[in-house]
């Protein structure tokens, strides 16, 4: 599991491309989550970015794991790896947004 602080590196609003989506209201979380799949390895990747109201980033996740899954299959590990992340950091998330529609209805 990879963690990284963007907290010491940002220093500002600008970002080199737009994260989809709207901030959430005031004092509210948002957990942007996605999955991916790697055929040629049977790798798969989950990784995360969780942002406050000012879209401000407060940390990102990634892992990648080996097997086969189904797309569905991989979208809801990622979705479950980073609720648990979240909780182990504190995150108090009160929005999720994914790509994976029939996993977070």
């Amino acid at each position: 599991m990879g963690l990284f602080n963007f907290g010491a590196l940002y220093n500002g609003p600008s970002c080199s491309m737009p994260w989809p989506g709207l901030a959430p209201p005031a004092g509210s979380l948002k957990l942007n989550v996605d999955g991916a799949i790697c055929g040629e390895n049977s790798t798969i990747g989950l990784g995360a970015l969780v942002r406050d109201s000012d879209d401000f980033p407060l940390g990102c996740f990634a892992k990648s794991l080996a097997g086969f899954f189904s797309f569905k299959e991989v979208e809801a590990l990622a979705i479950s790896y980073v609720l648990k992340w979240c909780l182990e950091l504190g995150f108090s998330v009160s929005f999720v947004e994914s790509d994976a529609k029939i996993i977070v209805n």
